[in-house]
């Protein structure tokens, strides 16, 4: 699950997988914006064929907050 994690934003974001670590920030490190966060967000839920609901989100800040969400469900 982390590796397709990791593709999808390293795709989004036109990054490398190997510069994405878990204490990577959306904001502060990847330079997302909030349209990139919701665009990410959809394409996970379609292919990871999950639903996150928007107070889960709010606390997400890195790859790793995002993948212990994940990996709750």
């Amino acid at each position: 699950m982390k590796e397709k994690l990791l593709a999808i934003l390293a795709e989004q974001i036109d990054m490398n997988v190997s510069e994405l670590t878990d204490d990577k920030r959306f904001i502060e490190d990847l330079d997302m914006d909030s349209l990139d966060m919701v665009e990410m967000t959809v394409e996970l839920e379609q292919e990871l064929d999950c639903t996150f609901e928007q107070e889960d989100l709010e606390g997400i800040k890195t790859i790793g907050d995002l993948i212990g969400l994940i990996e709750k469900d």
